[in-house]
């Protein structure tokens, strides 16, 4: 599910009717606590994120949005919309975690070309994550692994000498 968050309800229709076309599943909100509140839906696996929610053109608002979704829900991907777009904001966007920039008006393929490769980007994480946890599991289940573990001859040389000697005072 996609999670389409802007103010404007005519851009929201919008993005609706391109993704529903795409065969995804699609949820709204109209403001930053509404996206908040749908963003911790489990099911919601990509935001499509306005940066400005009021008159304000600077991108603030979608930024603080922007860093409340990632404190939240680290790994949800965000994709930032502007119509107001300049390369410092889609630096500090970027910096902030989004996984990528789109200004407005946005051309359909793109956006839907950006959509997906988020959404892939992303569930090949969880799946790299999922494989590696699942092989520590097997090896930890295998037994204990300090027969595997060595010692360097020339550390244990030193750890002899450093006895011997004792330890050093100032």
């Amino acid at each position: 599910m996609i999670l389409v968050a802007d103010d404007d309800a005519a851009i929201r229709a919008s993005l609706r009717l391109l993704l529903r076309q795409r065969g995804y599943a699609v949820v709204e909100a109209a403001n930053p606590d509404e996206a908040l509140a749908n963003a911790a839906n489990p099911e919601v696996e990509l935001v499509l994120q306005d940066m400005n929610f009021s008159r304000s053109t600077g991108g603030e608002e979608g930024l603080e949005l922007l860093r409340r979704l990632r404190a939240s829900r680290p790994d949800l991907p965000v994709v930032l919309l502007t119509a107001w777009g300049s390369i410092p904001l889609a630096v500090a966007g970027m910096r902030a975690g989004a996984a990528d920039f789109l200004t407005k008006p946005w051309e359909n393929e793109l956006l839907a070309t950006t959509v997906a490769t988020a959404l892939g980007l992303a569930r090949a994480r969880q799946e790299v994550a999922r494989d590696a946890n699942g092989r520590r599991e097997a090896l930890a289940a295998r037994g204990d692994l300090a027969a595997i573990l060595g010692e360097d001859p020339r550390v244990v040389g030193l750890r002899e000498l450093g006895a011997r000697v004792g330890p050093l005072d100032d």
